[in-house]
């Protein structure tokens, strides 16, 4: 509304990259996933300064994981391919999340070459009873992997439903049966 979602992204990431340096942790079991929103991912100054910050922690980016929204693929997709082209070029990788909530998506994964595509929740929730979303899901994974794309399924929350995912060959899983979020430090 305030048209302040960039600064905000960017304040966000800003704080991240403190916490970071301030942990203790080794950055080779660093993982880091940083959510930008649709109107960021619009404004190519808002990128740009996004880009800057990155490369200035070149030592941590291979660490770092940048997660766009499906709709952001959509609604500005030149963005999102300068993005992920950037993103490349300084070994940070890429998400999309949120697949499946909508097949538009789908039409520019190959164009953009995420490192994952994030499998939207309500697609995943209950899977272990729902044959069409096996079937769904089942589709999605072969396209991904045909692309050389990891997917990543969320909303795991519990054991059939990590079973049936495993044997759709999904190669990650979040929700509360793999790990309840934790504070940082």
């Amino acid at each position: 509304k305030l048209q302040m979602a960039g600064k905000l992204d960017k304040l966000i990431l800003d704080q991240i990259l403190r916490l970071v340096a301030q942990d203790t942790t080794p950055t080779s079991t660093l993982s880091l996933a940083i959510n930008l929103s649709t109107l960021s991912i619009a404004d190519n100054s808002i990128l740009d300064e996004i880009i800057i910050t990155l490369n200035k922690i070149r030592k941590l980016t291979s660490s770092i994981v940048v997660e766009i929204h499906a709709e952001s693929l959509q609604r500005c997709s030149e963005n999102c391919l300068y993005l992920a082209t950037r993103l490349q070029a300084i070994d940070c990788k890429l998400t999309v999340e949120r697949v499946g909530s909508s097949l538009a998506a789908l039409t520019h994964l190959r164009e953009i070459r995420p490192d994952f595509i994030k499998i939207d929740g309500s697609v995943t929730r209950h899977i272990d009873t729902s044959e069409d979303n096996q079937f769904f899901v089942r589709s999605l994974v072969t396209i991904a992997h045909g692309l050389d794309i990891a997917v990543i399924t969320e909303l795991v929350e519990d054991e059939s439903e990590a079973h049936c995912l495993q044997e759709l060959f999904v190669d990650y899983m979040q929700g509360y049966f793999v790990g309840k979020p934790r504070q940082w430090g």
